[in-house]
């Protein structure tokens, strides 16, 4: 039953259609809001539950996602007086999955000092997970497309605000020099009316 199940949800993943609103993604009921520059997305769900991921975590939730076998991993970020971590733990069953989220800061003092972790658990049906798997999908090829050309987009901005910063002074010039007045007046006219 279980292969059935990963069988048929790697097949509905390959027909969903996932929609872009700015920079939302959905499908399925779930949502991905989409971080500046395809750093992050957070995966909303229908229970107002959040999942915010970098494209690295959203590759290994889709992993675990996809496998449908129960499997956990860790990240950590490593600061100079602490370490943020989270853990996240996927068990299934043949009605969708549960996703237990670990998360808290470690501090270097004895072990009994530490705060508690939060501990959060959210229930997925395979709708759900056909959902998240989509969203991820997209968002990781939209971020590899987007990388892909982000140089070759920087330049072309770079030149046209150039021109346009041209384009400005050059009337700026032709305003003062029309009107017998000061450049610095004609700017202050200017900045008053953008």
């Amino acid at each position: 039953m279980r292969e059935k199940v990963k069988k048929g949800i790697k097949e509905m993943v390959s027909k969903v259609s996932v929609s872009r609103e700015q920079s939302t993604l959905k499908a399925l009921g779930v949502q991905g809001l989409i971080g500046h520059s395809y750093r992050h997305v957070v995966i909303c769900l229908h229970d107002k539950e959040e999942i915010a991921v970098c494209p690295e975590t959203a590759e290994k939730v889709r992993t675990c996602l996809l496998n449908r076998e129960r499997c956990d991993f860790s990240e950590e970020d490593i600061r100079e007086d602490y370490t943020n971590f989270r853990r996240f733990i996927f068990d299934f069953n043949d009605d969708g999955a549960l996703i237990t989220i670990v998360e808290g800061t470690r501090y270097p003092v004895i072990e009994s000092l530490q705060p508690t972790p939060n501990e959060r658990r959210i229930k997925v049906n395979n709708a759900e997970i056909v959902g998240i798997i989509s969203v991820i999908n997209k968002f990781l090829e939209l971020r590899e497309r987007f990388y892909a050309v982000e140089e070759q987009l920087l330049e072309e901005i770079r030149d046209y605000l150039a021109l346009q910063r041209k384009r400005r002074d050059e009337f700026i010039q032709r305003l003062a020099k029309k009107y017998k007045i000061d450049i610095a007046d004609v700017e202050e006219v200017m900045e008053e009316n953008e």
